[in-house]
C-alpha cells in the first residue's frame, strides 16, 4: 500500500511532486511566520517539519476521513490540509528554540551563532 501523502495528491489532483511542493509552500510559511526566512533552506529542519507534517497533517486525515476522501473535493481536502497544517505553527525543535534565543540575547546573525 502506499504511503497516504500519495492518496492525497491523487485526492488533490496534484502529481506528488505538486503535493511536495505544497507541503514546501506550507513549510516556508512556517518559517516566515518565525520571522526567520533563511531557515528554508536547512535540510534538517525541512526534514523535521516533514516528520510533523506526516503527524499533523496527513495521520489525521487520514484516521478520520480516509473512508470518505473520495466524497470532498479538491479544495475541500485542500482546506482539511490548511486546518490541520495550522497545528504545526505552535511546534518549535528545541535546537531552533535555542538558536532563537541566543540571536536575540547577542544581537547576532543565526550564521554568527
Amino acid at each position: 500500500m502506499p504511503p497516504f501523502s500519495y492518496t492525497l495528491a491523487q485526492h488533490l489532483e496534484l502529481t506528488y511532486l505538486e503535493y511536495e511542493a505544497l507541503r514546501q509552500h506550507y513549510f516556508e510559511h512556517w518559517c516566515t511566520h518565525l520571522s526567520i526566512p533563511l531557515l528554508t533552506k536547512n535540510d534538517h529542519l525541512l526534514n523535521w517539519y516533514a516528520q510533523q507534517w506526516h503527524i499533523q497533517v496527513e495521520r489525521p486525515i487520514e484516521q478520520n476521513y480516509s473512508d470518505a476522501l473520495s466524497l470532498y473535493t479538491p479544495e475541500d481536502i485542500h482546506l482539511l490540509i490548511l486546518i490541520y497544517a495550522e497545528n504545526i505553527l505552535q511546534y518549535y525543535p528545541s535546537v531552533l528554540l535555542k538558536l532563537a534565543v541566543s540571536v536575540r540575547a547577542n544581537g547576532n546573525s543565526p550564521h554568527q551563532v
